[in-house]
């Protein structure tokens, strides 16, 4: 199936801003400086009231600004589907999601460029066409985007992520203070590469441990002359990466025992030492196959945290079962891949666009599979599995390079 279109890695604005781990103020932030992002920062769940009220205030029509997709993602990865004689079955994709949480400014949210209730953005021919007539506009930026601030840094004066609720406006007048809220930082970070190093050798890690965000936040930390207010930020989101990691990993731990006893789950937790999760709800929360006689067998949709399949008794033997499975985790490993890049482009991308596996990320996964088990067909009896390629010797020793490369599972 064609893959939709995805914002681009490139644009870490709007990334963040779709990310549901995004704090308010990091959203305050990109809605003063990025009026396209309107629609969806005001959907938001981590969107103060006052922002949204703000947006409907300035943008009154928000739903009307489009962000312009830019290049390929990864969507709902759908399985194998059976048909009628010769059945067939056919995986596809869905939405991802980029990194947890995005840059942290200098301590102060940008006054950009705002306007009063009923005004549409004017169009930008330079930096100075919109403050050249009238500068009565530009303290109207300045009013606004003090009022912004004020609405968000009340809301985050009463987050329990909050180690302190001293104004954002103290800056660094307390030399001790700013040691301490460092420290706090400092902290959390040890905190969170000690859980990290519980997925060691994992391939699932990236999406676990998001490590380009944590860099990220770690980076932002070593810059100087931070604010009081910017190294809380930073302390705040470092804090809720570890819980999230913490969580994670609490949640591993009960996961990989295979409570159902099946086969499917049994090789999920194996390759992912329940990392990721075994659903058989796959005719819910699949879309159904688009061609006529295909029947959706499975799906990784979202952050790539849950395999979603049918059950057991639904398919077609343990040979399904095995070929359906590692595609699915095929589709897992292309988003961890993507999750190790600060561009967002995996090593897997890299391969399908130099035009391997047809240029297809389905007939890529199709190639684990059958690398994976030494397989050289995708029938089956009178089953047909996956896209109808079989790739060849060369497609076959780059998926290996690919999977030793991030440390996925493969026989030798």
């Amino acid at each position: 199936m064609s893959e939709p279109p995805m914002t681009s890695p490139g644009d870490p604005d709007a990334l963040a801003a779709r990310h549901p781990g995004t704090s308010p103020a990091q959203l305050a932030e990109i809605a003063v400086r990025r009026w396209d992002l309107h629609p969806v920062i005001h959907a938001h769940p981590h969107a103060h009231p006052g922002l949204r009220q703000w947006i409907a205030q300035v943008n009154p029509r928000p739903g009307q600004s489009r962000v312009a997709p830019h290049g390929p993602q990864y969507g709902p990865a759908y399985g194998p589907a059976y048909g009628p004689p010769g059945p067939s079955r056919v995986p596809a994709h869905g939405p991802a999601y980029g990194p947890a949480y995005g840059p942290v400014g200098s301590g102060s949210l940008p006054s950009g460029p705002a306007y009063p209730a009923g005004w549409t953005t004017p169009r930008r021919s330079g930096s100075a066409g919109w403050l050249a007539g009238c500068g009565c506009l530009a303290l109207a930026v300045v009013v606004i985007g003090v009022l912004l601030l004020g609405a968000v840094g009340a809301t985050l004066s009463s987050d329990e992520d909050r180690p302190s609720d001293r104004s954002p406006s103290t800056g660094n007048r307390d030399g001790r203070a700013a040691d301490a809220l460092r420290a706090g930082f400092d902290a959390e970070r040890k905190k969170y590469h000690r859980l990290a190093a519980v997925l060691d050798g994992n391939p699932v890690a990236p999406l676990i441990t998001h490590p380009v965000a944590f860099s990220r936040l770690e980076e932002q930390a070593e810059r100087p002359g931070l604010s009081d207010y910017a190294v809380r930020s930073l302390v705040q989101q470092a804090r809720r990466m570890r819980r999230e990691l913490q969580r994670a990993v609490a949640a591993a731990e009960k996961r990989r025992v295979n409570r159902s006893g099946s086969l499917t789950e049994e090789l999920v937790d194996r390759a992912t030492d329940g990392f990721i999760d075994t659903r058989w709800d796959a005719a819910s929360a699949c879309p159904g196959a688009k061609e006529k006689g295909r029947i959706t067998t499975g799906c990784v949709k979202g952050r790539a945290l849950v395999v979603h399949l049918l059950p057991e008794s639904e398919l077609d033997g343990e040979w399904e079962m095995r070929m359906l499975v590692a595609h699915e985790l095929a589709h897992v490993y292309q988003r961890a891949d993507r999750a190790r890049f600060k561009n967002y482009r995996g090593r897997a991308d890299r391969l399908v666009g130099r035009g391997l596996f047809q240029g297809s990320r389905e007939k890529m996964a199709d190639c684990y599979a059958l690398t994976y088990y030494g397989r050289w067909t995708l029938s089956q009896g009178s089953t047909t599995y996956g896209y109808g390629y079989v790739c060849g010797q060369a497609e076959r020793t780059a998926i290996r390079s690919w999977a030793a490369d991030l440390d996925a599972p493969m026989p030798g």
